[in-house]
């Protein structure tokens, strides 16, 4: 039960991250991390990626227990 908050809970502070942060802090999200890399597109990667790998982790412990 706790598990499934913390996911959600993360995803949600992702997205608010990207939501509030492109027009309040455009410079933030614009770091460079590696080569054409910056913040902001790494933290979409994590969602675009993170979201469905934590819904599948989600029901295969559903499933189990």
């Amino acid at each position: 039960m706790r598990l499934r908050w913390i996911a959600a809970l993360a995803v949600l502070a992702l997205f608010l991250l990207l939501t509030v942060g492109i027009p309040v802090w455009p410079g933030l999200l614009a770091l460079p991390l590696a080569g054409p890399l910056n913040l902001g597109m790494a933290v979409y990667a994590v969602l675009l990626v993170g979201t469905p790998i934590l819904a599948f982790v989600y029901l295969y412990l559903r499933q189990r227990g």
